[in-house]
């Protein structure tokens, strides 16, 4: 396996399982970013699946937003999750990714 792959798989592991268990990610309000949860996603899915629920920011390359199911279970708070430093929203894996892999052009 390359050098680049096995960064790129490290990366990977760690942001998405590390970031998970001990809490690396960090989250506020979306509400400044005019972000709606999908509603169909969030009935279909219960955003129970890992990569559930997860969205890029239309604002920031190193944020996502992540929504909540609310309540009623129709609806979801969108919260914005910040990537561990150097990192960026890779929307196709839906994972804090390397940004040359991420090709995020948002500022």
């Amino acid at each position: 396996m390359s050098f680049v792959l096995r960064s790129r798989l490290r990366v990977l592991l760690t942001t998405g399982f590390a970031a998970a268990i001990f809490g690396m990610l960090t989250s506020a309000s979306a509400g400044n970013t005019g972000f709606v949860c999908p509603k169909k996603d969030i009935i279909e899915t219960k955003c129970q699946g890992p990569k559930d629920c997860l969205y890029p920011n239309p604002k920031n390359c190193t944020t996502f937003i992540h929504c909540s199911v609310n309540a009623d279970g129709k609806s979801g708070t969108p919260h914005v999750k910040s990537c561990p430093k150097g990192l960026h929203w890779n929307t196709r894996t839906r994972s804090c990714d390397l940004p040359a892999a991420a090709k995020c052009s948002r500022k």
